[in-house]
Parts: C-alpha cells; sequence; structure tokens
C-alpha cells in the first residue's frame, strides 16, 4: 500500500506536467520524442516505450515484482548492456545491489549528481525506480515500468511515458566495473567541457594555472603543460592531474626557475579528458617580467622645519604596483622607523603615471631635526624591486636648543671668551661641529655677549649674555683697631667707582658702609670682639650696577678694656713677688710686662686664660716695675688692649 499511495501522490505531480513542453534534450538514445503523455493500458504485455532496444511493457495489473514491476526493468536493462543483475531493489532504505559474474571484477552503483542517459533514477521514499532516458539541465526523462493507476473518471488504465522529474528530488545512480563508470556509447557523443581556464598569482617568479571542467559521463585527469614562448613546446613540462566525478577544478604551480628563470611569454596547454578518452583543449599567454624597475630624477622639495617632498621617476616594462618611501633619521639609528612600512601602507607615495611622491613629516619621526634617510623601494606588479636612497638634512634652529646659564665672569682687563654648554634634547653638541661661538663686549665691566651660530643639521643663531665683574678686591689690611672701631685699607680697583663695605654677622654679610676711597673706618663696635670683614668693589654700567664677588673675609677684632687695678705684694721672698689684678670681662688672656726703671717695659708672659687674675713674677732683684693688658688672639695673633696701672715691687 505504501508504494500504491507513492504512486498516487505522484500522479498529481505528472498531470500537472502533462502538457508541459519540455526543452532541448542534452542528452538521448534512440527516439527524438520525448514529450510526456499519457497511454492508455488495454492488455497486458502492451509495450509502450522502448530505449536502446529494451521494451518498457505493461500489464493490466499492478506488479510490485515480478516480469512487469518496475525493478524487472533495470535489471533487464542493465543485464543487456553490461552482464550484471540488480537485486534488492526498493526492498531496503539503499540503492540496488549489483551482481557481477565474471570472477575476479568487482561491480557497485554510485551515487552521481548529474545523472546521463543509462544511470538509474531511484525515488526518495526507495518505492520506484526507472532508467534515465534523457537530460535536459535540472529535468530527467524517465523509461519505466509499472507507473500506471486507475483514471476515476473513466475508468480506464493509465501509465506517463517520457515522465518528467527533477534531479533534486531523486536519487540516481551510475554502473562502476573495476572502479570505472559503465556508459552507453550512444550516451557519450561530446568531448568534456572547459568552463574556465586561466593564469593568477603572477609574479617574477611565477604563476598558478587553475581549470574547471564538468563532462556528463566523468572526467579522468586534467594535463597541463607549460613552456616559455622563445624556447618552443619541446621545452614543455607537464603536469598530470587526476581526477573523477563530472565537474572538476585542478591547478598548478608553474616557476620560472624551472625554465631559466626568463623574462618571456610562456604558454600554458590544458588539456582535459572524459573517461571516454575524449579531451578538451584551451591555451593561455602569461606574460613574465623579470627586470625590475629603473628609478631616476629624484628630488626633494619643500624642506622646512615640518618635513619634506621626495619625487622620482619610475620606469618599468610592465605596471608600476607600489613605491614605497620608509625614512628613519640618522639621531637614535632606526628608532623612529615605522615597523609597518613593509606591509602596511603608511609609506606609500602616491603615483601619477611613472612619478611617485611622498612627504615626510618629522611630527613621524619624534619631530627630530637633522639628516634624514628616505629608502626608495619601487615594486612593479611582478613583484621586482628596484631601491634607491636619498639623504636629507634638515636643520635644527638653534632657537630650539638648550644653553646652559654662562656663570658672571671676573674682570681681567682681557677678553672673556667662556665656555659655552650647549645640548639637544640632553645630548650635549660639539663646538665648531654642531655650531660656533663668536664673543662681543667681553672686555670691560658690564653685559657682554656670545652669539651662537649652528653648523651642520643646526641652523640660525641666537645670543647668550654673561655679566662681568670688577675683580675681587685685594690687599684687604686692619690699619688700626680700639675697643669701638676698626679702621681697614685695601688696593685700589681701576675699573671700580666704589666700594661697599660688609661684616658678617650671625653667618651672613651685612652692608655697614660705602666709599670711594681706599679705607674705612667701621664703628659702633662692641669691646673685645672678632669680627669679619669684607670689601666689594662696584661699578655701574648702562644704569645696571656690577658688583665685585666677595674676597676672602678680613678678619679683626676691637680691643679690650684696660685692666684697672693692679697690686703688687709687700714682701719680696726669695726674688718672687705676687701681683694681682682686675678681671676683664672680655679678653683671651693677659699679657705680663716688667722694667727696671719704670720707662722701658718687656713682656715677660702671656697668660692664655681669661679667668686669670694673679701671677708671681720671679727672679726679682733690686726694684722691679710691673703692667698688665688684656689681648685678644687671631690665630697665634694677639691683639692689645690698653696698659694697666704700674706697681712696684722692692
Amino acid at each position: 500500500m505504501k508504494k500504491l499511495r507513492t504512486k498516487l501522490l505522484s500522479l498529481l505531480s505528472a498531470a500537472a506536467m502533462l502538457f508541459t513542453a519540455l526543452p532541448a534534450v542534452s542528452a538521448s538514445a534512440e527516439t527524438s520524442d520525448l514529450t510526456q503523455k499519457n497511454v492508455f493500458i488495454t492488455y497486458t504485455g502492451q509495450v509502450v516505450d522502448s530505449f536502446m532496444g529494451v521494451d518498457a511493457i505493461y500489464s493490466t495489473y499492478y506488479s510490485w515484482s515480478g516480469y512487469y514491476s518496475c525493478a524487472a526493468y533495470i535489471d533487464k536493462f542493465y543485464n543487456k548492456f553490461w552482464d550484471v543483475n540488480l537485486y534488492d531493489i526498493n526492498n531496503y532504505q539503499g540503492k540496488p545491489r549489483v551482481y557481477y559474474p565474471i570472477s575476479g571484477h568487482t561491480a557497485e552503483l554510485r551515487t552521481v549528481s548529474q545523472p546521463i542517459p543509462g544511470d538509474i533514477m531511484q525515488d526518495k521514499e526507495y518505492s520506484h525506480v526507472a532508467i534515465v532516458k534523457a537530460v535536459s539541465g535540472s529535468q530527467v526523462t524517465l523509461i519505466e515500468q509499472n507507473w500506471k493507476w486507475d483514471d476515476w473518471a473513466t475508468g480506464d488504465l493509465v501509465c506517463t511515458v517520457n515522465r518528467k522529474v527533477n534531479v533534486s528530488d531523486n536519487y540516481f545512480y551510475r554502473l562502476y566495473i573495476d572502479g570505472k563508470p559503465q556508459v552507453l556509447q550512444e550516451a557519450q557523443s561530446s568531448a568534456p567541457t572547459l568552463t574556465s581556464a586561466s593564469a593568477s598569482s603572477i609574479t617574477k617568479d611565477g604563476f598558478t594555472v587553475k581549470a574547471s571542467a564538468k563532462d556528463e559521463v566523468g572526467l579522468d585527469r586534467f594535463e597541463i603543460t607549460t613552456y616559455p614562448q622563445s624556447k618552443g613546446a619541446s621545452a614543455g613540462k607537464k603536469v598530470t592531474v587526476k581526477k573523477s566525478g563530472t565537474s572538476a577544478s585542478a591547478s598548478t604551480a608553474v616557476k620560472v626557475s624551472d625554465f631559466g628563470s626568463l623574462s618571456d611569454t610562456y604558454v600554458s596547454v590544458v588539456d582535459v579528458y572524459n573517461t571516454s578518452g575524449l579531451k578538451a583543449t584551451k591555451t593561455i599567454y602569461t606574460v613574465v617580467s623579470r627586470s625590475a624597475p629603473v628609478i631616476s630624477g629624484i628630488t626633494v622639495t619643500n624642506k622646512s622645519a615640518s618635513g619634506y617632498t621626495v619625487k622620482c621617476t619610475v620606469s618599468t616594462q610592465n605596471s608600476i604596483k607600489t613605491v614605497k618611501f620608509p625614512t628613519w633619521t640618522s639621531y637614535n639609528a632606526t628608532d623612529d622607523l615605522n615597523p609597518g612600512w613593509s606591509t602596511g601602507t603608511v609609506c606609500n607615495g602616491s603615483i601619477s603615471g611613472s612619478t611617485a611622491s611622498f612627504t615626510v613629516k618629522t611630527s613621524d619621526h619624534n619631530k627630530e631635526l637633522g639628516e634624514y634617510n628616505t629608502y626608495i623601494y619601487a615594486y612593479d606588479s611582478f613583484g621586482n624591486c628596484s631601491t634607491k636612497a636619498v639623504q636629507v638634512n634638515l636643520s635644527k634652529s638653534v632657537d630650539t636648543l638648550d644653553v646652559a646659564a654662562i656663570s658672571a665672569q671676573n674682570f681681567t682687563g682681557k677678553a672673556l671668551t667662556p665656555a659655552v654648554t650647549v645640548s639637544d634634547s640632553g645630548r650635549v653638541l660639539a663646538k665648531d661641529v654642531d655650531y660656533k661661538l663668536t664673543y662681543s663686549n667681553n672686555t670691560k665691566v658690564g653685559k657682554a655677549s656670545v652669539r651662537i651660530t649652528g653648523m651642520g643639521d643646526y641652523s640660525g643663531s641666537r645670543i647668550v649674555n654673561f655679566n662681568i665683574k670688577p675683580a675681587k678686591v685685594t690687599g684687604m689690611k686692619v690699619v688700626k683697631a680700639t675697643t669701638s672701631s676698626v679702621q681697614i685699607k685695601w688696593n685700589e680697583n681701576a675699573n671700580a667707582d666704589g666700594y661697599y663695605v660688609y661684616r658678617k654677622v650671625d653667618g651672613s654679610w651685612v652692608k655697614v658702609g660705602s666709599t670711594s676711597g681706599l679705607t674705612y673706618t667701621v664703628t659702633g663696635l662692641p669691646i673685645g670682639e672678632n669680627f669679619e670683614f669684607a670689601v666689594i668693589a662696584h661699578k655701574k654700567v648702562a644704569g645696571i650696577n656690577y658688583n665685585s664677588r666677595y674676597p676672602t673675609a678680613l678678619k679683626s677684632v676691637t680691643k679690650t678694656a684696660k685692666v684697672a687695678k693692679l697690686t703688687a705684694s709687700k714682701y719680696i721672698v726669695n726674688g718672687a713677688g705676687r701681683i694681682t689684678w682686675s678681671k676683664l670681662d672680655k679678653t683671651d688672656g693677659y699679657a705680663i710686662y716688667t722694667s727696671k726703671d719704670g720707662k722701658t717695659f718687656t713682656r715677660l708672659t702671656c697668660i692664655d686664660d681669661p679667668s686669670a687674675t694673679v701671677y708671681m713674677i720671679e727672679g726679682i732683684t733690686g726694684t722691679t716695675y710691673a703692667k698688665v693688658r688684656g689681648y685678644k688672639l687671631i690665630g697665634n695673633t694677639h691683639y692689645y688692649g690698653a696698659d694697666s696701672p704700674i706697681v712696684k715691687l722692692s
């Protein structure tokens, strides 16, 4: 009942196609009339159709098996032409099985996507089989047995001749014996079709030949033979690519190194064969050039601190593909070279005809100036490449350089040329290589100048100023010191307008006076103190006062107070007598003096003890006079105060 239901459903499709005109047949057998039509079955054994001498015979009853079944027809057909028997037809979910009686050989049915006359059709319900009679595109004409039904209106038994089905709605099988497809000779009437054949990926080193073909019976192989036109076909090299099926593609890589790496027109002959030995041929001509482009006429324009433009002419036998302009500065080597220049487009120039140009921007190179290196790589369509280099100096303005401040100089009466430190981004530049110096107004006190002029990678100039101070004051001495003042003097400074006198107070210099002379008395000083003084020369030039540096400090003291009271012992014992005095508040010690006449005194000793008030004078003979005075020490030098009263020892 399943098969009957399937046939009834198929009836509707067949009826709808009954009056449909078929297009031209692409492969057929003995009949040219492939019109689909209905035929009345009036008796058992009625022949309603025939293909390749094998009749389709119908009975007036339904034959699910046996002589009048659909399976019997394909078995009869295949036995006649290929001596095989088919079995297990429509008995399971699969294609029929094949029995081949000749020992040592194999036979099988293989599924095909593009049927040809003589192939087997089986519906997808595995309930009916037929033989392909003709093929037109995706539509197949069948010859079959047992495709019939009762006309409900008339009661007649009807079958369809030349029934049409779609390839995609059914399964199709082809017989293979010993791995080779079996095809009706009448069905194989033409050579395979080369649907495409071309060369691609053409470079200076070779190219790829690709071809596609189809054949109703089946493809066997591609043969691709290539040779340089200048050497002729005898130099050809053949590549064979085995294929199967009704459509296939093949490709092979051609290396020009196999032919002496010639620049030539290469001839590729593509032959495709089907399983019947018929072939189709197409010849491809591929030009390969191995001559590199020629770069000439390099110019550099529009130079500025922002960059420059490089132009060149590129001559080639074919066409320019790309011209690249990778660039870096000599400073820090290639740290600013774009790492993707060779594979990306960042360094690609603009091409107009045979002219290529590229603008180098310093902003792409850390804004560095100086020596730039631009390499030109010109590639043609075959990948041939030529290279040329150009160096461009972009001078950096000295205004952008770092100049260390120049310390003030002391006047010497000669031209002063202090060293100048010039650096570029931390790199110290070399004098007379990167810049030169020109000094002016550098012999007198005041503002001097030095002009820095760029050299090599640097251009322009700038002026840096430095000061020339009066020379240091020399010859400072203490002329006189009292208990409240110190008078000092110094040597004349020829370039000075005057002098400032300073006293150090709590570690800082404090100006105490000024003079145009060569001496000065500092007054109002406390008694018995140590002091440091300095004298600075000054000169006014163009309204600006220039002071000399501080000289080495002059140390001085104010005298101690007078020892107000001095007494002597009344008695001399064993030639020794004692003197006693009143203690001073500010002193470093006491000096003891003696005299025989009370007029001419000799220093007997110094007592470096500010708290001492007693001293024993020994070796007294006769009458002796004594006096005492305090002193201040600066190093080993004593600065004495006033004498005490004189006392007599006898």
